[in-house]
């Protein structure tokens, strides 16, 4: 299997930070091909007599990654339940909840592992990682992640040393590996600020009270059939309850829809996943199955229902529909759940660090929303229903300043001050306007054109 001329260029600077500083996470979107890439990675150890161990955090994954290796013509062991533990092999798969058992039982476990390879690295942080990572302490360690991030803002550098970041979203849409979001908001009739945190992420419990409260379910359903009607679809829903409410909408509404979640027997959400691949049925509603390792290219529709804090988890989300298939030119993204108001557009350049970041409450960026076709821009809670075609504004300090213009020119309309009266306390307040805030000050005051270039020319703004 060939690599990616993208995926080439990632696995060469990732050979070059493990030589200089052997703790790398590599940066890869979702979509992009992270599971290939680092299997090619082990083939290359392989051939350099090198034993390799790569950690994935659910059964799901497992699957996924022997099955790539054998697709590159590799055998491995498999460290999990249910599974021959072979102590000679070359490469080992290996569950991290059943390898740090294993470890603190004193249990027998490969010896001389010269590489781990841990998918989905923005896990790390956790015990039981931090306990595999000490175990193998003389080991390369190479991390691989879509999101690099933490939803508490916890950082990276105390367990990896370089950061290597490969190709964007945006460039993998340019070149044709992934597709296009179209993204339609149907926002939150209640305030997420009003939801307490629980460890970084919205209190479960407050957010479910809130969303049956507010929500009127029907509405997925009329959303889904006016813009994505017929879509083979992937629904993320905020607990079980709610993902079987929505199942059962659709259903009676005659569109076919199953539901799983974490409980689902083995064999039920085997089917389960097999119906919607082979278009049995049409919709899929899930509770924490989907986000990761979940690869059907031809899903079109991707409907969040969830609010989250995670950025991660909202790329993850999706990404489930971003990946091409024969036919497909875009993935309709049915955000009734504010995502895209809190996290920005998927497809929306981003910068990745290893360093961490303390998280406020409610501390996220904050977007008004342009409507292209008329150009007016609205707050969040001034959005038309069902909004398409639309693009994020994010609200800077700037914004703060005209506001504050806006309401000296208030106040000097309402005491019959001069108009001059309100521009003078904004310079007062911050010394130095912007060309823009000049701009907007003239047409509001009504001044002649010429007006704003004179003080752009006073403030040095212009030559």
């Amino acid at each position: 299997m060939q690599l990616r001329p993208y995926q080439i260029e990632a696995k060469r600077w990732t050979y070059k930070s493990l030589k200089k500083h052997s703790r790398t996470m590599l940066q890869l979107p979702t979509g992009a091909g992270k599971t290939i890439t680092f299997v090619d990675i082990t083939r290359d150890y392989l051939k350099w007599n090198k034993k390799v161990m790569i950690l994935v955090h659910r059964k799901e994954l497992i699957e996924q990654t022997i099955d790539k290796l054998f697709r590159f013509n590799m055998q491995c062991s498999v460290i999990q339940r249910d599974f021959l533990y072979k102590h000679y092999a070359k490469v080992h798969v290996a569950s991290v909840p059943t390898l740090a058992s294993r470890i603190s039982k004193g249990r027998m476990l490969p010896k001389d592992i010269d590489l781990i390879i841990c998918d989905e690295a923005h896990h790390s942080t956790a015990n039981s990682y931090r306990k595999i990572y000490e175990y193998y302490n003389t080991a390369q360690l190479l991390g691989v992640s879509a999101t690099p991030c933490r939803t508490n803002g916890e950082g990276f550098e105390d367990i990896f040393n370089d950061l290597v970041v490969g190709t964007s979203v945006s460039d993998l849409i340019k070149i044709g590996h992934l597709v296009k979001p179209k993204v339609i908001a149907n926002p939150l009739s209640f305030d997420l600020k009003t939801i307490k945190l629980t460890a970084g992420e919205f209190n479960a419990k407050e957010l479910s009270e809130a969303i049956n409260k507010n929500i009127t379910f029907g509405d997925y359903v009329r959303t889904w059939e006016l813009k994505a009607k017929g879509l083979k679809t992937v629904v993320f829903a905020n607990d079980v309850e709610h993902s079987q409410k929505i199942v059962e909408l659709y259903n009676k509404a005659g569109y076919p829809a199953e539901h799983i979640d974490g409980t689902t027997p083995k064999e039920q959400r085997k089917q389960t996943l097999k119906n919607f691949a082979t278009g049995k049925t049409t919709i899929l509603s899930n509770v924490g199955i989907v986000t990761e390792g979940f690869d059907v290219p031809e899903i079109e529709c991707v409907q969040l229902t969830k609010p989250t804090t995670s950025l991660s988890l909202y790329l993850q989300m999706v990404g489930r529909g971003l990946r091409p298939a024969q036919g497909k030119e875009a993935c309709i993204i049915l955000d009734h759940a504010d995502n895209v108001f809190s996290h920005g557009f998927p497809e929306q350049d981003r910068k990745w660090t290893l360093k961490g970041k303390k998280i406020k409450k409610n501390e996220k960026p904050q977007y008004k929303i342009r409507d292209k076709r008329t150009g007016k821009i609205f707050e969040r809670n001034q959005l038309p229903e069902h909004l398409t075609d639309f693009e994020l504004v994010e609200v800077t300090a700037n914004d703060a300043r005209i506001k504050y213009l806006h309401k000296l020119i208030s106040v000097s309309r309402y005491k019959k001050f001069k108009i001059g009266w309100a521009w003078h306390c904004f310079l007062d307040k911050y010394k130095i306007p912007t060309a823009e805030e000049c701009k907007s000050f003239e047409r509001i005051a009504g001044y002649k054109i010429g007006w704003a270039k004179h003080q752009q020319r006073k403030f040095g703004l212009i030559k």
